[in-house]
């Protein structure tokens, strides 16, 4: 971990006046090492960690890291008889090292990682409609309430790939680096509206909706970067670093809903035996966008410590 002063606009972006935190991740070893950690908790909590590194090859070496985490549900839905709010996620991550010659160093990352999340039952801690009362079965409201009844339709999915490359190529007074970074991100996710139990289909009196399971989200989202920049090398009085970047994205989104009406049935809570409507609703949007920037910093010091920088 990195804490860095400010200002560090130049390599960070505009926001980072102030300074920076930068969290970097541990390099490849030239020596074999490894670990692994295993955790078993109460309530179905399981996760395991581990990563292992050393050489490859002459003048190559590697890291490889990864986790495993299984988290169970902490809520009860009476009506599946299942625990519900659980996650599983996963995660690797693999880093190349390679002195290619002398002088140039090249880097290659592969990150990928995975969430499946049976997530959001909200649990009702106070009920003012008698109808709703009904629907919910024999679930006792309550700020200790800890038990749902749905239709278990809600979750909450992504996926995410980072790969880069980079090349460090050392001319004595300065290094020359060029990296180049792909990321894609997925977000799946879908919330019951009305967290109650519909089937069948119920009636349910004056509401607008009988059943309202679906309430989907979709977002997928990819970035191309190219940086390429040169800076000073030492700590001689006058440092500098200057260079460029280019960045191409592309978005994708799209939601869409539908529930379902009922005209009348025998009592609320009781099947449908009315008119039965379904209303659905959907949106989707694109966005693609590229940039390039040229960014430059000299640091002089002048006298002591009094430092003299200029940037753009």
């Amino acid at each position: 971990m990195e804490v860095l002063r400010g200002p560090q606009g130049t390599l960070f972006g505009k926001n980072a006046t102030a300074g920076v935190i930068n969290i970097v991740t541990e390099a490849p070893t030239n020596h074999l090492t490894g670990h692994v950690d295993a955790t078993i908790a109460e309530m179905g909590e399981y996760r395991v960690k581990g990563s292992v590194s050393g050489p490859l090859a002459d003048g190559l070496k590697g890291r490889v890291s990864g986790y495993y985490n299984d988290v169970g549900g902490y809520i009860y839905n009476a009506a599946t008889g299942k625990m519900e709010n659980g996650v599983k996620s996963w995660g690797v991550r693999g880093k190349l090292e390679w002195d290619a010659t002398s002088q140039l160093t090249l880097k290659l990352l592969a990150d990928i990682s995975k969430t499946d999340a049976d997530c959001c039952s909200r649990v009702p801690v106070s009920i003012t409609t008698p109808a709703m009362a009904t629907l919910l079965g024999g679930v006792t409201a309550s700020p200790t309430n800890r038990t749902v009844s749905n239709d278990d339709n809600s979750y909450y999915r992504t996926t995410t790939g980072v790969f880069s490359l980079q090349g460090d190529y050392d001319l004595g007074a300065a290094t020359i680096t060029s990296i180049t970074a792909f990321q894609r991100f997925t977000d799946s996710d879908q919330f019951e509206p009305d967290q109650t139990y519909s089937n069948p289909n119920r009636y349910v009196g004056a509401f607008p909706y009988s059943q309202w399971n679906n309430n989907a989200n979709h977002v997928a989202y990819s970035n191309w970067s190219q940086e390429l920049r040169i800076g000073s090398n030492g700590s001689r009085d006058l440092t500098y670093v200057a260079g460029v970047f280019y960045n191409h994205i592309d978005l994708n989104r799209y939601q869409s809903r539908r529930r379902l009406t009922c005209s009348a049935g025998a009592s609320i809570g009781a099947a449908c035996s009315g008119t039965q409507v379904a209303q659905s609703a959907g949106m989707q949007g694109f966005y693609t966008g590229d940039n390039i920037a040229g960014f430059g910093q000299i640091d002089w010091r002048a006298v002591g410590k009094l430092h003299i920088i200029g940037s753009g």
